[in-house]
């Protein structure tokens, strides 16, 4: 047998050696903690149940994070709460929810709303069309069709525009980039100025 081989078969060996194997549900003892807890795709839960000692390091840099986030502004402490709830699992509390928004809007600008609003325009114009070609009418008087529809709205336009923008958000869409078309929800209020008895999350969201 070459040398190649034998290296191939033991790095295959070594592979599957270093690779920890999905817990099966014969493999979770009903003692476990997370017994009960579900499971992601690779069989992990989807959050932990921390020892002791781990809860109460992983407080302690928690309120580091927060303390310096608070007195400073510096988003760094932003990024490393994240990380730590990440890497332990646990669930994102609510001034690290409202960090998050904070930093979010603050790199939000004009740029990303002129877009996010010129994308919409180009899809509204695009499903008239569209609306018009199910119930049969030509590519011609769909366009006609969109632009008398739309003509007291924002994505009012001539014929031409309205063809201009189906062709865009078509191609687009068969591309794949189906994201230009998503129109990000904002925050009416802080997390914590929300009703605590809120059964949806979607509450607090502004359309």
């Amino acid at each position: 047998m070459s040398a190649t081989t034998e290296r191939q078969k033991w790095q295959a060996k070594k592979t599957k050696a270093d690779v920890p194997s999905v817990p099966t549900e014969s493999k979770i003892a009903p003692d476990d903690p997370h017994y009960n807890i579900p499971r992601d795709a690779k069989g992990d839960p989807i959050f932990f149940i921390l020892p002791d000692d781990i809860r109460r390091s992983y407080a302690r840099c928690m309120l580091s994070c927060e303390a310096g986030w608070r007195e400073t502004g510096d988003p760094a402490f932003v990024a490393e709460a994240q990380t730590w709830t990440h890497y332990h699992r646990q669930p994102t509390p609510e001034w690290l929810h409202e960090a998050v928004w904070v930093l979010a809007l603050r790199r939000r600008g004009r740029v990303h709303a002129a877009r996010a609003k010129a994308a919409a325009i180009r899809l509204m114009r695009y499903q008239v069309v569209c609306d018009a070609q199910r119930r049969g009418l030509t590519w011609e008087a769909a366009y006609d069709h969109a632009a008398d529809v739309l003509k007291q709205t924002n994505a009012g336009g001539e014929p031409d525009t309205i063809k201009a923008a189906y062709i865009t958000v078509k191609a687009d869409l068969r591309a794949g980039r189906h994201g230009l078309y998503s129109t990000p929800k904002l925050p009416r209020k802080k997390l914590g100025d929300a009703p605590k008895h809120a059964a949806s999350p979607r509450r607090g969201l502004k359309r």
